[in-house]
């Protein structure tokens, strides 16, 4: 049980430091193309790099609000909120890449930032799963 608890309490700051890390990561790139330096696609008017800043923000108020035992429900709620548009958008600028309909941001060394933002969130999505399975087990 107490291992059990441990595990749930881990990967919570994982998610969290992970998805904050993200968030930043977004951030640093909406500045960028606010600033002048299009960076970003932009779809319905809106950069893509902003809507993944929010959809980021929004799973690291969901880890956050595991992390402190908050109802599970709502953390539920807004977890998939900002897991589903941000998915979406990585699987359709990862998919553009190597297709070549379609081009995201890369890193300095070239590589597709989609597909970071991808494993990232599969990775997330993984860890919510086994945590909110820790969660039950625990109780």
């Amino acid at each position: 049980m107490k291992a059990q608890k441990l595990s749930y309490t881990g990967l919570n700051v994982l998610g969290l430091g992970f998805s904050g890390y993200a968030a930043y990561e977004a951030f640093s790139l909406s500045a960028l193309h606010l600033g002048g330096t299009p960076t970003c696609p932009v779809l319905f008017g809106i950069p893509a790099c902003i809507i993944v800043l929010v959809c980021y923000i929004l799973l690291t108020v969901a880890w956050g609000m595991a992390l402190i035992g908050r109802k599970n429900k709502q953390a539920m709620i807004i977890f998939v909120s900002g897991f589903t548009p941000a998915f979406l958008l990585a699987l359709i600028g990862s998919s553009g890449e190597v297709f070549g309909f379609a081009s995201c941001p890369h890193t300095e060394t070239g590589f597709p930032k989609c597909f970071i933002s991808f494993g990232l969130l599969i990775g997330l999505a993984l860890a919510w799963g086994l945590s909110m399975t820790l969660k039950i087990r625990a109780q």
